[in-house]
């Protein structure tokens, strides 16, 4: 073992990286304090990613090995299925998703109840499915709308700016 003073980095180095560890913790900490209301959804996400990973394994070598359109494919796949659970949301949710009652509030997930009830005993899958409804509506009007825009300004800058010579 070695003297202490035999250290060969010097004691501000050591005193850089330990701040350094220390901030990066704290924004770790920071982070998940500031996320704690949206880490459900990172969890659930990060449970989509692992249980499609081979899949996705399968569909990136059948490109060749190529990751962008396997990752095109899997992202149009997950918007297929998300449209065609809206379109037949009448048919796949089995309840109301407006329809209060009081009596089956905050059922827990069941065979009966697969994501449970909320506090108004609200079935929480019936709302999820016709809730895809409302997100791809407000999904697809945004992005026409920022194409519209962006198309229409575009043009203008291009008219606007060309030189005498085009």
């Amino acid at each position: 073992m070695s003297p202490a003073g035999d250290d060969p980095r010097p004691r501000s180095e050591l005193a850089q990286i330990t701040l350094s560890v220390l901030f990066i913790g704290g924004l770790i900490a920071g982070s998940l304090w500031i996320l704690s209301p949206f880490l459900a959804a990172f969890i659930w996400a990060t449970m989509i990613v692992v249980a499609t990973w081979p899949l996705m394994r399968r569909v990136e070598y059948a490109f060749g090995g190529r990751r962008a359109p396997a990752v095109a494919v899997m992202s149009l796949g997950l918007l297929a299925i998300l449209i065609v659970m809206a379109v037949f949301a009448p048919v796949i949710a089995t309840n109301d998703p407006l329809k209060i009652a009081p009596v089956n509030r905050l059922r827990p997930p069941s065979e009966r109840w697969w994501f449970g009830t909320d506090q108004f005993g609200r079935y929480v899958f019936s709302r999820t499915i016709y809730g895809a409804r409302v997100s791809l509506i407000v999904g697809l009007s945004v992005a026409a709308f920022a194409s519209i825009l962006g198309l229409a300004l575009g043009l203008a800058v291009h008219r606007l700016l060309r030189t005498p010579a085009e």
